[in-house]
């Protein structure tokens, strides 16, 4: 694993940001989520996604 994805990346994915996808796309296989990261992100309120 090379990079740690924190809860923002997720968030700018989820919002559209091409970069943040890109970046997800491109690193799939060398990225890890902690399960801090993995809770944050469930909380996330999805209906406020643009």
């Amino acid at each position: 694993m090379k990079y740690l994805i924190d809860s923002n990346i997720f968030i700018y994915h989820l919002n559209g940001e091409d970069i943040a996808s890109s970046f997800l796309q491109n690193h799939q296989f060398y990225s890890a989520i902690s399960r801090i990261t993995y809770i944050e992100v469930l909380s996330f309120n999805f209906d406020n996604i643009e």
